[in-house]
Formats: C-alpha cells, sequence, structure tokens
C-alpha cells in the first residue's frame, strides 16, 4: 500500500513512534480501526509497530505491565474483587499473597468468576502467620484471565482476633 495513503503512516508521520508509545496508545489505534481488505497492510504495520516499540509480546508478558494490586482493609466473611481487566485485555496471574496484622488464622480463598457467578477457584489456604505466601498452598501458575472474569478473595476468620488483613495479586498484562 501507498504509505501517503496508510493512516499508520499519516498519523505519526516525522515522529519516532519508539519513544513513548505504550500498550494503551496501541489499544487505541487498534480499537479505531475496522478490519477490511483496504486496511490490512494498516494491521501488519500496526503489528510491526507494536513489536518494535515493546509494546506487543509474542512470547509473554508485555514490557512494563507488571503491577501489585492490593486490597483494603478486609473483613472476615468479605468478598473483595482484587482486579477486572478491560475489554481485550489478556493478564496472567504470577503470586497470590494474604496479610494480616494480628497472630490468628484466616483463610483466604482466591477465585476467578464470570459474570454469572461461576467460580473457578485458584488456591483455598489457612495461615497463622503475618504474611501468608499463598504460592506455597498449593497455586501454580501461570494463571490467565480476561474480561470475561475477575479476580477475587474471600477472606474468613478462623481463630483469634481479626485485626487488619489484605489480599495481593502480581499480575502481568500479556495481550
Amino acid at each position: 500500500m501507498d504509505d501517503k495513503l496508510n493512516k499508520l503512516f499519516t498519523d505519526f508521520k516525522g515522529s519516532n513512534i519508539l519513544d513513548g508509545f505504550d500498550s494503551a496508545e496501541l489499544d487505541k489505534l487498534k480499537l479505531a480501526s475496522f478490519i477490511t481488505p483496504e486496511n490490512m497492510d494498516y494491521f501488519r504495520d500496526l503489528l510491526q509497530v507494536g513489536w518494535l516499540s515493546g509494546q506487543l509480546s509474542s512470547s509473554g508478558p508485555m514490557p512494563n505491565s507488571g503491577q501489585i494490586v492490593t486490597t483494603g482493609a478486609l473483613t472476615s466473611n468479605a468478598t473483595t474483587t482484587l482486579y477486572s481487566p478491560d475489554n481485550g485485555e489478556v493478564w496472567v496471574i504470577a503470586a497470590l499473597s494474604g496479610q494480616k496484622t494480628t497472630v490468628s488464622t484466616a483463610n483466604f480463598q482466591f477465585y476467578l468468576e464470570d459474570a454469572a457467578g461461576n467460580k473457578a477457584y485458584l488456591c483455598d489456604f489457612n495461615g497463622t502467620s503475618g504474611a501468608i505466601p499463598i504460592n506455597e498452598g498449593g497455586f501454580v501458575t501461570p494463571i490467565y484471565f480476561d474480561n470475561k472474569t475477575s479476580l477475587k478473595v474471600s477472606t474468613t476468620l478462623i481463630a483469634g482476633s481479626y485485626g487488619t488483613i489484605t489480599a495481593t495479586a502480581l499480575l502481568s498484562r500479556v495481550r
């Protein structure tokens, strides 16, 4: 296709697209376009720009997308959404943990839930220490999830005083 007719070329002509171009910009360009025979070169160019700018991965997590997500203070018998991906996003869960301020026994249930309320449990773990590394409680990575599901945690006090309790997840975006 003639570069003068290519939307990606005309939108960014004369700029260094590799500096400051992030995955959100890549998504905006993708979502603003329609798949038609006339746009095939545009989508090929979009893939190349995504790979060259390091904002698209064909082999794993996207660069600079890792984040630690934590809840606020939870109470016993509480269910909280840790993370819900946006449309088109896919995330991988690398680690889960629970923390509490008192020496007591608490139960953490981490799971994925869809809009219909169906649940896929990732781990169910009881612990008495201050920081509870869920990865030692049977959780196996990688677990991928998208906008059709949300990462949730339920907490229950088993024994002792509850104090303050939080749940944390380490996530990276893969698409």
